[in-house]
């Protein structure tokens, strides 16, 4: 099991990539983000637009608005914007090229 250093350690690593700290910057509720939480003791990864889900949310244990926003027992959570440029459109025909 990871230790407190080595789970802070892998957050500032994450925000010398260009993550964002949960914990002094709260995330855009109506734009893409996706982040990664420390939860009990488990690493939770997500992507979702905040505004998308329900009120109720913050009290869901797991969900996004719970991990990113209530952050309840959560240890360390980063998170950023998601870039539009990387995600590419479903193709319509599923049958494979051979």
């Amino acid at each position: 099991m990871a230790t407190r250093l080595d789970i802070t350690q892998w957050r500032k690593r994450l925000e010398r990539r260009g993550w964002y700290n949960g914990n002094r910057f709260s995330p855009p509720k109506h734009e893409m983000v996706e982040y990664h939480a420390v939860w009990k003791g488990r690493i939770y990864s997500g992507r979702g637009r905040l505004a998308d889900y329900d009120h109720t949310d913050w009290w869901r244990p797991g969900t996004h608005v719970y991990l990113l926003l209530r952050r309840h027992n959560v240890q360390e959570v980063v998170w950023r914007k998601v870039d539009r440029r990387a995600i590419r459109p479903m193709p319509q025909d599923s049958t494979p090229d051979y």
